[in-house]
């Protein structure tokens, strides 16, 4: 049997404690198990995580250690009584059995600040994504998220109408929703709809977002990529090495006898050429060209 020195010193007010698979989160009033206090006294993680190198999931609460262990220490005069229900609240799964004799991985490589902390928050107790992604790369194992996050739970500032504020609030701080949203494709999976279109464009942004990309680059980058810019504008023939180039000006456009000429149409709606055109490219065919064509 194990008996810390001096319990006295300690309040040992164990609503929660936290599974050494870190697949569990407290609620506001829970206060979290000073695992710290417990290494310093020599305790190893498995005498109170009995089955945790045999364990293959976490589901369930299983990592959680019986009272009765801890009635060992705290269950008489040499500590108080654990007579407080355990509670948990499930995150995600993990196999501590394939990462512990498999892969040789030590409770520490996840758990650092249980092992350097007195009193580590919530987010520090729980296993950092970034120490997953060092070999949840895609390449030395896999970053399928479900294989993990086997049933996610909807975080507490999810409230009603989060819907319409998430936006600033991403702003405001993107690393926080990528503790769950790994990838671009998270967000595309509701932005991409044509639907939603008209909520992120104004009605002629085909014809503005070239300005609107020069004045914030940033904001066109959170939702498309460089190639999609370059596959949708060889699709739609603004692209020079696009097939569809010259359907995208009407017939008629270089004659200065058409009602489609572009120097009639660019006096009416500038805007409708520098979308394209820049004023370097009006130069080349005015001044550059055999027939020297003046502005």
């Amino acid at each position: 049997m194990i008996f810390m020195k001096n319990p006295k010193n300690y309040i040992f007010v164990l609503i929660a404690i936290l599974s050494s698979a870190g697949a569990f989160v407290f609620s506001k009033d829970q206060r979290i198990f000073p695992h710290k206090v417990h290494i310093d006294g020599s305790i190893e993680c498995v005498y109170c995580h009995k089955k945790i190198n045999e364990s293959t999931s976490t589901t369930g609460g299983k990592e959680i250690p019986y009272r009765k262990i801890c009635d060992d220490c705290h269950g008489g005069k040499e500590g108080f009584s654990a007579t407080i229900r355990l509670r948990y609240h499930q995150v995600y799964q993990n196999n501590h059995q394939f990462h512990i004799k498999e892969q040789g991985l030590a409770c520490k490589d996840c758990h650092e600040a249980l092992y350097t902390k007195e009193a580590p928050s919530q987010e520090e107790s729980i296993v950092k994504m970034e120490y997953c992604f060092q070999c949840h790369d895609n390449n030395t194992a896999t970053q399928y998220c479900m294989l993990c996050h086997v049933n996610p739970t909807v975080p507490d500032d999810h409230l009603k109408g989060w819907n319409k504020l998430h936006g600033k609030k991403a702003n405001a701080g993107q690393k926080e929703c990528q503790k769950c949203h790994t990838s671009r494709e998270s967000c595309l999976r509701c932005h991409r709809s044509s639907k939603n279109v008209a909520r992120y464009h104004n009605p002629n942004y085909q014809a503005t977002h070239r300005y609107e990309s020069r004045i914030s680059l940033k904001n066109c980058r959170a939702c498309h990529s460089d190639r999609q810019c370059r596959d949708c504008h060889k699709a739609s023939g603004v692209n020079f090495k696009s097939p569809l180039i010259q359907k995208r000006h009407p017939l008629g456009w270089t004659n200065r006898s058409s009602s489609h000429f572009h120097g009639r149409k660019a006096k009416l709606n500038l805007a409708s050429c520098t979308t394209c055109h820049t004023q370097n490219e009006c130069r080349y065919c005015h001044f550059w060209m055999k027939k020297g064509l003046r502005l």
